[in-house]
């Protein structure tokens, strides 16, 4: 496992600096991010809390992750204060257009459709593949080539829709939460889910097992960034810094390590 920590940590260290085209609206406060004093500047947070172990409701209904403890060190590093907003994934960007939020971390990949929309923050995280699974009982698919004519279902807005479509699938069921994605795969509505392969794994070992099986992956070059508003190169520039120094500080080590080190599966190391 240490030496799949350090093969992450390089790649992340490989990644900053590649802010440009790299590539989850209830509204739900969530008590403040970081742990600093006091602050004057409270950043307004957004993603979908469906995702875990990114960002995902634990069994109090609290909102935790590896995404929300990143922008909780971040914060402290920016001495500022953050309250974080639940909502669809699709709805996070225009949210940002419209100045309702300041900040969305929600393991969204920097693509070039989105930097005409918004601005990123340097990759914080490479994704690697993206996951396909299918029923237990599917012996139809088992290479992206058999996904041709079959119904595929991902999140809506997301590369994982796009990646659906590239790959020829006959319909694409858009899910508006990540939750939705394996309900349709095991109600039938769908032949295949991909997923981002964090999540895969996590469904997997948490019962997914039971139901569903992988059957491939796609290779991905995209990487999870934050994303920001247009008008707010100051804030990005901020970010930025504060993550560089939590990469450079073992901060980022530290986080990585409670979320991954007994893998997303759950299943040890």
């Amino acid at each position: 496992m240490k030496q799949a920590m350090m093969k992450k940590g390089a790649l992340i260290l490989a990644a900053i600096g590649l802010t440009g085209f790299l590539g989850g609206c209830g509204k739900e406060a969530m008590p403040k991010t970081s742990n600093t004093a006091p602050s004057a500047v409270t950043l307004k947070v957004a993603g979908e809390a469906t995702y875990p172990p990114m960002e995902y409701k634990d069994n109090q209904g609290r909102i935790v992750g590896f995404d929300i403890d990143l922008m909780a060190a971040i914060a402290r590093e920016m001495k500022v204060a953050t309250t974080y907003t639940d909502m669809p994934f699709h709805e996070c960007i225009p949210a940002l257009e419209a100045g309702k939020v300041d900040l969305v971390i929600s393991a969204a990949d920097g693509t070039k459709e989105r930097a005409a929309k918004v601005l990123f923050s340097d990759v914080y995280f490479p994704k690697g593949v993206y996951s396909v699974l299918v029923r237990g009982d599917n012996d139809d698919i088992h290479s992206t080539e058999d996904l041709a004519g079959k119904t595929v279902t991902a999140v809506a807005g997301t590369t994982n829709e796009t990646v659906a479509q590239q790959m020829g699938a006959a319909k694409v069921i858009p899910a508006e939460r990540n939750v939705e994605l394996f309900k349709n795969l095991e109600e039938g509505k769908a032949d295949a889910v991909i997923a981002d392969e964090a999540l895969a794994l996590y469904y997997l070992g948490h019962g997914g097992a039971d139901k569903a099986k992988p059957a491939t992956t796609i290779p991905s070059s995209d990487g999870f960034v934050i994303m920001m508003n247009k008008k707010d190169g100051e804030l990005q520039k901020k970010v930025n810094e504060a993550l560089k120094k939590i990469i450079a500080s073992g901060e980022y080590d530290k986080i990585y390590t409670k979320w991954f080190e007994k893998s997303v599966s759950g299943m040890g190391k």
